[in-house]
């Protein structure tokens, strides 16, 4: 299952004798990584390539989506959009019509140079890659989980699009 390091997590890499607390992510780094709390200047922050584990529970980072791999159950109050989920979302129109379309999801990216890293993290099907905040709604293919859009956004605030904040 994909995840991110959220607010709160307590998060390890391989020379970490005990846990480190994210305050946020942060895009504007080479790569993905997380600020940390207790910080210094010299490692105030961590990138995600660097992480070992999420709450206790081991992960592998994923180079191609930029995201983590959970080996264990990561126990979260929203989870993201896997692949083979379907989302729902809101189409932009230039007659400002109420349009929405269901995709499949192929996969998810974060960071991505081609979409552009200020995009946020990217759910992605066939034809087209949407950020968090144009998700209405989404259907789990293995499991059901009750989804509010709202609170859904502001769980992952930190991975929506720069310069789109949702209603707090």
């Amino acid at each position: 299952m994909f995840v991110v390091p959220l607010r709160g997590d307590k998060v390890k890499t391989k020379d970490d004798s005990s846990p480190r607390v994210v305050t946020s992510f942060s895009s504007l780094k080479d790569e993905p990584a997380v600020y940390l709390l207790p910080s210094s200047s010299r490692d105030r922050f961590l990138y995600f390539s660097d992480l070992v584990e999420i709450n206790g529970v081991a992960v592998e980072y994923d180079r191609t989506s930029k995201l983590f791999n959970a080996l264990g159950p990561l126990k979260r109050k929203f989870n993201l959009p896997q692949p083979g989920d379907m989302i729902t979302v809101k189409l932009m129109d230039v007659n400002f019509k109420d349009e929405t379309e269901t995709i499949d999801v192929d996969a998810l990216k974060l960071h991505s140079k081609k979409y552009g890293i200020g995009r946020g993290l990217l759910v992605c099907g066939q034809k087209s890659c949407f950020s968090l905040n144009e998700i209405l709604n989404l259907t789990r293919r293995s499991w059901s989980e009750k989804f509010d859009a709202e609170k859904f956004q502001k769980y992952y605030l930190d991975y929506c699009p720069l310069g789109l904040h949702v209603k707090l």
